[in-house]
């Protein structure tokens, strides 16, 4: 009878729910069938237009410019006329890995059976765009099988076999169901360029004092990503918040490569993709005549630059969405969850301005107290921005599963969760009460018998 109490309290007190362990996965890792290999995913950010017509009226069969005939370099705003901004997840770094998880019920007495499973993102082996997990009690069938131990073990040899027959039968039942900066006191630094403000991975050999009569051009749909430097090896890289409306000037590493406390390079901009260009040889040298194998001359479109800031920091936005450190989620690899991680969903801004414009601005800065304290901020550039949610995954949300569930992926970030109804409650209940029934029945009469001798 105790035996029958403890399992009835452990799963109608819901103690009993579904028991993931999360481990990294390495290659040639064998994977259980009720297992799933996974990866958090990251995001591309495509910048799109309506698709531009020829003379006919039909779809363009070449790229067209999206910029007006008449474009200037005052005027390139003109060429982000109707474009519209949309992230989609996207493989992450290869720095980030992957991670299996895989059915633990052994925490749970095994009185559970939990199995994973998803559907892939076609081409995408570790991508989902939904994740199952499926949750089974087993308490129901273990205390039936109690139960009928138990009566068993009272014709046998009264009280002390109803124990041992309690006992035969949770271990039959539950193996069945268990398969297998800057330096006041220094000397000035020259006047920064706009080349200081590029991002090491972006810098080539476009020397932007010599891109007069690169004329603006921006054949669409492009996409753009967060690359860079950062604290971990493939982590995306947003501008803080605070650069939303002046931008810093990067950091740069010292001559051992490290950079200096409280690093801001992730304020540096990267080079958009000339979209018009990208079956063209690269890297662009200025002066340089375009052939197969080396640098090609710059050509319009060449001077696009770009950079995603988040709206929030970091930790006020993993915060406010309950959000953990990958890191810390995976740490242990013998934890029991309940629950599913996916990437923070990130609100950010894309800004994108031509190379002139933000040239000028710097000379303008140049001239004022910026000039006079390079530690200053330049003011705001002139640039177009794009509102959209990316996934950050350097933190994780939780799908909680407790008793199973359905995980739908959003395209851009975030998932819808259905849970599944628990009926587990009812099955078990029924078979404790007829359990303790036959035991009683049994009970009374083996005492019956026991008077008669």
């Amino acid at each position: 009878m105790r035996g029958i109490a403890v399992l009835i309290s452990a799963c109608l007190l819901s103690a009993c729910s579904t028991s993931i362990s999360y481990a990294p996965w390495s290659d040639g890792k064998q994977i259980e069938s009720t297992a799933l290999h996974f990866s958090l995913p990251s995001s591309k950010i495509t910048l799109s237009a309506p698709v531009p017509t020829g003379p006919d009226g039909k779809p363009a069969s070449k790229p067209t410019s999206n910029c007006p005939a008449d474009v200037t370099d005052d005027t390139w705003y003109a060429c982000f006329n109707q474009v519209n901004a949309a992230s989609v997840m996207s493989p992450p770094d290869a720095a980030y890995g992957s991670y299996v998880a895989t059915p633990d019920d052994g925490k749970n007495w095994d009185l559970t059976t939990t199995a994973i499973s998803g559907t892939a993102v076609t081409g995408q082996d570790t991508l989902y765009s939904i994740v199952t997990v499926k949750y089974t009690s087993n308490a129901a069938a273990v205390i039936t099988a109690a139960g009928s131990g138990a009566v068993t073990g009272f014709g046998i040899a009264g009280p002390y076999g109803a124990a041992g027959g309690l006992v035969l039968g949770i271990v039959q039942a539950t193996v069945a169901n268990n398969p297998g900066s800057f330096n006041p006191d220094a000397v000035p630094p020259p006047a920064p360029t706009v080349s200081d403000y590029i991002c090491d991975k972006d810098k080539s050999n476009i020397d932007y004092s010599k891109m007069a009569g690169v004329k603006p051009s921006a054949v669409f749909p492009i996409n753009v990503v967060a690359e860079g430097r950062a604290e971990k090896a493939g982590a995306p890289v947003f501008a803080p918040s605070s650069q939303l409306d002046h931008v810093d000037l990067p950091a740069k590493p010292d001559s051992a490569g490290n950079y200096p406390e409280g690093d801001n390079s992730r304020m540096c901009w990267h080079a958009l993709p000339n979209a018009s260009q990208l079956g063209i040889v690269s890297p662009v040298a200025i002066g340089s005549a375009r052939t197969n194998k080396g640098p090609r001359v710059a050509v319009s479109g060449d001077g696009w630059l770009y950079r995603i800031v988040e709206k929030k920091s970091v930790d006020a936005e993993a915060t406010e969405a309950g959000a953990k450190e990958t890191a810390g989620y995976f740490a242990d690899p013998t934890a029991a969850h309940s629950d599913f991680p996916y990437p923070l969903c990130r609100k950010v801004v894309v800004q994108v301005t031509w190379w002139k414009a933000f040239s000028n601005a710097l000379a303008a800065a140049n001239a004022s107290a910026h000039a006079a304290n390079a530690a200053n901020p330049l003011p705001p550039v002139p640039a177009v921005t794009f509102e959209t949610t990316v996934a950050d995954p350097r933190y994780v949300q939780k799908a909680l599963l407790k008793k199973g569930g359905v995980i739908n992926f959003r395209p851009d970030c975030g998932a819808n969760v259905t849970t599944t109804v628990d009926t587990s409650n009812a099955a078990i209940l029924n078979a404790a009460v007829t359990a303790t029934e036959n035991l009683y029945k049994a009970e009374q009469t083996w005492a019956a018998g026991q008077k008669k001798k």
